[in-house]
């Protein structure tokens, strides 16, 4: 009976089309990106988009987005803006829509880079740096929250590989466009700069610095004409203001001060600042002295860079670790016999730890209870509850589930003893991503330092 049921099994596998057989991992990826882009979203964010990035569209509006008032929040620069209204626009103007189609449509871009970054790993690194991208449970996260990231990533892995090519003008725009999208990311734009000042090369810098320039005037000028102070104050004053928070090593007092932040220093919110400058200077300074760069070096690099705006930033937010994955992806595929299983493991474990376990340990048992969580970047306190209503809606499985443990007195009194201790678990959580980030980067680091000596 076995036998011949391993034989029908045969038989039926044989019917199946061979590109589905050897493409059966990415189908079941965007099997689950699908399923997750129609079930929900963070709503928290994704209020602002409709209720201000696109009501302002749709009233003709647009150079105003940045000009509304503080409660308009816009934190993000022009390109992530369209990026959210064009999908939207097209989703409201169908004449049949409901919520998961809107959903899906407005979650488009993320799920075509997501696709992007998957293919030109795969094409160029091979199935193991493919494979180890749909592992990363960040990814599947940032589409079920809807976030910008994947995107940013798509045009800074482009720029990684035109930067591996001496393609210096290519690169510097796709670098230019995931500034766009994320700000932050405008750091590895010194890179090209530095390669084409070791070269003596001052004109190549003038045109890269033009060519970038020129770029990023499309899409910031005509915000900047309209109103200059409203444009610096949302996308750079607001996060210079904020708070710590989720799981930087800075929102470490946050978390042990039970999020009371009317108790913390000011200074908490500007400190970062110098040793992450300091950090970055000290790794162009090397990067300026290590010549010549080869591909694995600069790989490196980049993935030094970004683990020091993971390790160092004040604002720890899970999606942010998009930005190193795929370099770590990529130098793991490079590096696959010799690099330790432990890390291998911790690449695929560490983002379901931030983005899946702790978020369901202090989200998740604060809903159950009944309790709030606080918003660190607005300081507001928001209904964990409601929250989660708004993302998914009341007839989603995780609000049935809260309504089920909250009916159970032994489930309630058990998520009552978790969230009692939801700051310890932020903290916990906190110390091991970082821990795991600083590993990380030492390994890196000796890598750059042993081709140097070669």
């Amino acid at each position: 009976m076995c036998r011949s049921s391993v034989v029908a099994m045969r038989r039926l596998l044989n019917r199946v089309p061979s590109t589905v057989r050897r493409e059966w991992r990415i189908i079941l990826a965007n099997a689950l990106a699908l399923l997750l882009a129609v079930s929900g979203w963070n709503y928290y964010d994704v209020r602002y988009f409709i209720n201000y990035w696109f009501d302002y569209f749709k009233e003709g509006r647009p150079l105003d987005i940045y000009s509304g008032p503080p409660m308009a929040k816009v934190a993000y620069p022009p390109l992530a803006v369209y990026i959210f209204i064009v999908p939207h626009l097209i989703a409201t103007s169908l004449p049949y829509s409901s919520i998961a189609l809107v959903r899906l449509i407005d979650k488009a871009p993320l799920i075509a880079a997501f696709n992007m970054v998957y293919l030109i790993l795969r094409r160029r690194y091979g199935h193991t740096a493919g494979n180890l991208w749909l592992l990363n449970y960040m990814v599947y996260g940032v589409i079920a929250d809807y976030q910008f990231d994947l995107v940013a990533v798509v045009f800074l892995l482009m720029g990684f590989i035109y930067l591996t090519e001496r393609k210096y003008t290519a690169a510097s725009v796709m670098i230019t466009l995931s500034a766009l999208v994320k700000q932050l990311l405008a750091v590895f734009m010194v890179f090209p700069l530095i390669e084409l000042f070791k070269a003596r090369d001052y004109r190549g810098m003038a045109r890269v610095l033009l060519v970038s320039l020129g770029v990023a005037s499309v899409f910031i000028a005509p915000f900047m004409l309209r109103n200059p102070y409203g444009f610096i104050g949302k996308v750079l004053l607001f996060h210079g203001e904020r708070y710590p928070q989720n799981y930087s090593l800075w929102a470490l007092p946050v978390h042990l001060s039970w999020y009371n932040i009317a108790s913390l220093p000011s200074w908490l919110t500007w400190v970062w600042i110098m040793p992450f400058t300091l950090a970055l200077l000290i790794l162009y300074l090397y990067f300026y002295r290590d010549t010549p760069v080869g591909h694995d070096s600069l790989l490196g690099y980049f993935a030094l860079a970004s683990l020091l705006m993971l390790v160092l930033n004040k604002v720890g937010n899970p999606n942010y670790y998009l930005w190193a994955s795929v370099f770590l992806a990529i130098y793991i595929a490079r590096n696959i016999h010799r690099t330790p299983r432990r890390l291998i493991s911790l690449y695929i474990f560490i983002p379901l730890l931030i983005g899946l376990i702790a978020g369901f340990l202090i989200e998740f048992t604060a809903a159950v209870v009944g309790d709030d969580i606080l918003m660190v970047e607005d300081s507001n306190w928001v209904s964990a509850e409601q929250l989660i209503a708004w993302s998914t809606g009341i007839d989603s499985i995780l609000y049935k589930l809260i309504i089920y443990a909250r009916s159970s007195p032994a489930f309630f009194t058990f998520f009552s003893v978790l969230n009692s201790a939801r700051g310890v678990t932020a903290t916990v959580a906190t110390l091991l991503y970082n821990s795991y980030l600083i590993y990380t980067a030492v390994r890196i680091a000796r890598d750059i330092s042993r081709h140097k000596n070669r």
